[in-house]
């Protein structure tokens, strides 16, 4: 049997060029940064972490409000949606984004 590139959100591919159209269009486990692609969003954020200097959304939710589920619950995101996790995923990689270009505009 001829095993399928899949993602860690479930999805199977026919080709790996498929999986990493997947990985880019969803940022599941790829750096806009670098464009990289990585085997676990952990990766990922280990990634971003040493080499960007940003927050893993993990840490910048929790700074922010608590814990990632606080986050999730106050944007009104059912807890295990997987949809909802994956907006989240969005608002928050939106919001690093924007304190990293901030960072970057300001003067030293």
């Amino acid at each position: 049997m001829i095993k399928m590139p899949s993602c860690h959100c479930g999805r199977s591919f026919g080709d790996p060029s498929a999986l990493q159209q997947h990985q880019r269009s969803k940022f599941h486990c790829y750096c806009r940064e670098c464009d990289r692609f990585f085997v676990h969003p952990n990766a990922l954020e280990q990634h971003r972490s040493a080499l960007h200097n940003c927050y893993s959304r993990e840490a910048y939710a929790k700074k922010g409000w608590g814990s990632r589920n606080n986050f999730q619950l106050s944007y009104g995101f059912k807890p295990g949606n997987s949809e909802d996790w994956e907006e989240g995923n969005r608002i928050l990689d939106a919001m690093i984004e924007a304190d990293m270009e901030n960072q970057r505009e300001r003067p030293a």
